[in-house]
C-alpha cells in the first residue's frame, strides 16, 4: 500500500531550513551568520512553494503551518538581534525570480553619491564588520555631478535626480497625464520651518482636507506642539500657512490620528488623548495657539488613556481606538464627552514641563469599551485600518515581544491573527494602502527594506532594498496616479525621497530633502502633492547647528542660476548672486555632495517639505537655502 502524502506540518518538520533553526534554538548555541541567512531563506522558500501548490490541506492546517514557520523565523531573528550579527539583517524572504536582472536579490537602486557614501558610511560600517555579506558598494554606479544627467522635461525640478535608464522605464499611456507629470518630476517645491517632528497624518477627500504634524519644542524638547494645515478643495493646491497649537498635554505627543467624517485630529501622550476640530464652522479654540487663523481650531475631547499608550486609529462609525498591552480602548466620539465617566485630574508628578500655565490637567473621559486580545501580551506599535477586509494591519515591537513581521488582526474576534505576513527582519515602521488596489499593501521596515504584500499570501510579492544595508526605511507610500502602481520610499541617512515604478521594479528618481531625515510622508491625491515631515540631525539640544563646514556650491547649483546645455537648452532667466558662499554652510556628514542635485539645498532645520506636481510647474519655485552657519 503506498505511503500517504505527508501533511504540511510533517513537511515543515523535515525542511532543511526549519531543522537548522530548530536545532540551534534547542541547543542554545551560536549560529554562524551565513548559516542563519541560509536557514531563514530556505524556510521562506519552502513556505512560498507550499503556498503556490494546489493541495487539500484544511484551512486550520494551513494556519497552523504558517504560525509554526513564523515562530521559527522569529527565533532566528531574535538570535541575530541579540548577538548584533547585523546592523540591518539582509533580506531572506524575497521572491528569487529574475525581475531586474539580479536573480536572487531584492530590487535596489544602483546609484549613490559615492564620494560621500564611501567616506561617511562604508569605512565606518565595515571597520566593525569586515566579513559582512553586504549588497551595496560593489554594485553602485559612480554618481557624477547633476549636469551629467538628463532631466526629462525643461520644467523638471532641479531638486530631482533621475536615473540614466529612467526614460526607458517611465513610459506612460497617453491618458496618464497626471502620472506623466509625477514621473517627470514636474513639481514646485516649498519648505516650511517646523519644530522637531514626531509624526504626521493627512486626511483627504474630494472636498477640503487637513494635514497634521506633531512635534516637540522648547529646551530639551519637552513641550508638545501640533501643526495643522487646512487644505483647499480638490485641485486647489494653495500653500496654506501652518497653524501651531499647544495641545495642553504633559509631554510631547506619541500618537496621532485624523478623521475625515467629523473633521477631528486626535493627539495623544502616554496618559491622555486630546482632539481638535479642523472644521471651519467650529467655535474658537480655548487653548493656547499661534499662527494665522488659529481661532478656527477648537478643542473638542479630552480622553483618559493611562492603560493604553500605543497607536491610535479611527474606525468606521466614529469610533476611536488606542492599543494597550493585550487590550484596546474604544471611545465613541459621536457621543461627545457627556456620557463618559471622567478620571480625576492628573497628578503634578506626571508632568515634566515647566510651563504649567499651558497644561490642561483634566483627567479625561474613560473608554466606553475595552476589548481584550486573546494574546494578553500583544502590544501593537504600528497599525493601519484595512478597509477591504475591515481588519487591522498590525505590527509589534520585535525587541520586546520577539515577534517580527506583521499580521491582519480581527478586533471583533478578540484580536485574532487572521493572516500572518512573514519576512520582515526588523521593526515595521508604517503601513500604506491604496484605494486602487484592495489586496496589496506596503510595509516600511526597520531592516532597510520596503515590501509589498498581498493579503492572500504570507510572503512579500515584491521586496525593495531601499537602505542598502546602511539605513532603515522610515516610511513608504503606495499610490496609483492614473492607475500606475507607484511607491515613494523615505530615506533616513540618505536624506531623500525615491520614486519607484512598480511595473518594472526600478527607481526612477530621487527628491532632495535638504540634508534632512524623512520622518513621515503623506500623499494628497486630490491636490497632487507629496508632503514629507523632515528632521535635521545637525542641531543640538539648544537648536544650534553643529558639524557644519563651509559650503562648496558650483555656480550652476545656485538657487536661481542659469544653465546652458545643448541637451536642455537655456534654463532660468537670470543669475541671482544674492547668496555668498562664505556665509553658507553644508553638513560634514551630509549623504550627498553639493553637486548631486541641480540646486544645492540645505534646509538648515526641521522642515515640512511639499512637492506639488502640476503640468505647468514653475521650476524656479524652490525653497530658500537654510540659515546654518
Amino acid at each position: 500500500m503506498p505511503d500517504a502524502t505527508p501533511s504540511l506540518l510533517q513537511r515543515l518538520d523535515s525542511d532543511d531550513g526549519a531543522r537548522v533553526l530548530r536545532y540551534f534554538n534547542s541547543a542554545s548555541v551560536h549560529i554562524p551568520r551565513m548559516s542563519l541567512t541560509a536557514a531563514l531563506t530556505a524556510l521562506c522558500k519552502f513556505v512560498r512553494e507550499t503556498d503556490t501548490e494546489t493541495n487539500e490541506a484544511s484551512a486550520f492546517e494551513k494556519e497552523e503551518f504558517i504560525a509554526r514557520a513564523d515562530d521559527l523565523l522569529n527565533k532566528g531573528l531574535m538570535h541575530a538581534h541579540a548577538r548584533s550579527m547585523w546592523e540591518y539583517i539582509p533580506s531572506f524572504a524575497h521572491d528569487t525570480s529574475d525581475i531586474d536582472g539580479q536573480e536572487g536579490r531584492p530590487l535596489a537602486d544602483r546609484l549613490q553619491d559615492c564620494a560621500h557614501y564611501w567616506a561617511v558610511h562604508f569605512n565606518q560600517h565595515f571597520a566593525e564588520r569586515p566579513d559582512e555579506d553586504f549588497e551595496g558598494p560593489p554594485k553602485l554606479a559612480i554618481a557624477g555631478p547633476w549636469t551629467e544627467t538628463r532631466p526629462p522635461h525643461q520644467n523638471t525640478t532641479r531638486l530631482a535626480r533621475f536615473r540614466d535608464d529612467a526614460f526607458n522605464i517611465a513610459v506612460m499611456p497617453p491618458s496618464a497625464s497626471l502620472a506623466q507629470t509625477i514621473y517627470q518630476a514636474l513639481c514646485e517645491v516649498t519648505a516650511t520651518p517646523i519644530d522637531r517632528p514626531t509624526d504626521a497624518v493627512l486626511a483627504t477627500s474630494d472636498g477640503p482636507g487637513c494635514l497634521a504634524v506633531t512635534g516637540r519644542r522648547g529646551q530639551g524638547g519637552l513641550q508638545p506642539v501640533v501643526y495643522l494645515c487646512p487644505l483647499g478643495s480638490c485641485g486647489d493646491a494653495t500653500n496654506t500657512p501652518l497653524v501651531s497649537l499647544d495641545p495642553g498635554l504633559t509631554e510631547p505627543p506619541c500618537a496621532l490620528a485624523m478623521g475625515i467624517e467629523r473633521k477631528l485630529v486626535f493627539v495623544a501622550d502616554r496618559y491622555r488623548i486630546k482632539s481638535f476640530s479642523w472644521d471651519p464652522t467650529a467655535p474658537p479654540t480655548a487653548g493656547p495657539s499661534s499662527g494665522p487663523n488659529a481661532a478656527g481650531f477648537s478643542s473638542t475631547h479630552t480622553l483618559c488613556s493611562k492603560r493604553f499608550n500605543g497607536p491610535l486609529a479611527i474606525l468606521p462609525g466614529s469610533k476611536l481606538i488606542r492599543a494597550g498591552i493585550g487590550k484596546i480602548g474604544v471611545w465613541n466620539i459621536d457621543d461627545g464627552t457627556g456620557s463618559h465617566k471622567n478620571e480625576r485630574p492628573l497628578s503634578d508628578h506626571l508632568c515634566a514641563r515647566t510651563d504649567r500655565e499651558n497644561i490642561d490637567m483634566a483627567g479625561g473621559a474613560r473608554p466606553d469599551t475595552t476589548i481584550q486580545f486573546e494574546d494578553r501580551t500583544l502590544l501593537p506599535t504600528a497599525w493601519h485600518y484595512h478597509a477591504p477586509t475591515e481588519h487591522m494591519l498590525c505590527a509589534e515591537d520585535g525587541a520586546r515581544s520577539g515577534r517580527y513581521g506583521c499580521s491582519l488582526v480581527d478586533l471583533e474576534a478578540r484580536g485574532k491573527k487572521v493572516v500572518r505576513f512573514l519576512g520582515v527582519g526588523g521593526a515595521v515602521r508604517s503601513f500604506s494602502t491604496s484605494d486602487a488596489d484592495a489586496n496589496v499593501f506596503a510595509v516600511a521596515g526597520g531592516d532597510g527594506y520596503a515590501r509589498l504584500y498581498d493579503v492572500r499570501r504570507p510572503l512579500p510579492v515584491l521586496t525593495i532594498n531601499t537602505g542598502k544595508g546602511l539605513e532603515h526605511c522610515p516610511d513608504a507610500l503606495y499610490v496609483h496616479p492614473d492607475g500606475i502602481p507607484t511607491l515613494f520610499t523615505a530615506g533616513f541617512r540618505s536624506h531623500s525621497v525615491k520614486l519607484w515604478d512598480l511595473r518594472v521594479g526600478a527607481c526612477v528618481y530621487e527628491l532632495s530633502t535638504g540634508n534632512n531625515v524623512v520622518m513621515r510622508m503623506m500623499w494628497d491625491a486630490p491636490r497632487n502633492s507629496l508632503y514629507a515631515a523632515t528632521k535635521n540631525e545637525h542641531l543640538d539640544a539648544q537648536g544650534r547647528h553643529v558639524d557644519y563646514r563651509r559650503v562648496d556650491i558650483p555656480r550652476w547649483a545656485a538657487r536661481r542660476s542659469q544653465v546652458n546645455d545643448d541637451r536642455r537648452g537655456t534654463r532660468w532667466c537670470d543669475r541671482d548672486d544674492e547668496w555668498d558662499a562664505n556665509q553658507l554652510s553644508w553638513p560634514n556628514r551630509a549623504f550627498h555632495g553639493e553637486d548631486f542635485f541641480g540646486y544645492a539645498y540645505d534646509a538648515g532645520g526641521h522642515a515640512l517639505m511639499r512637492y506639488n506636481f502640476k503640468d505647468n510647474a514653475d521650476p524656479t519655485v524652490l525653497p530658500i537655502f537654510g540659515g546654518a552657519s
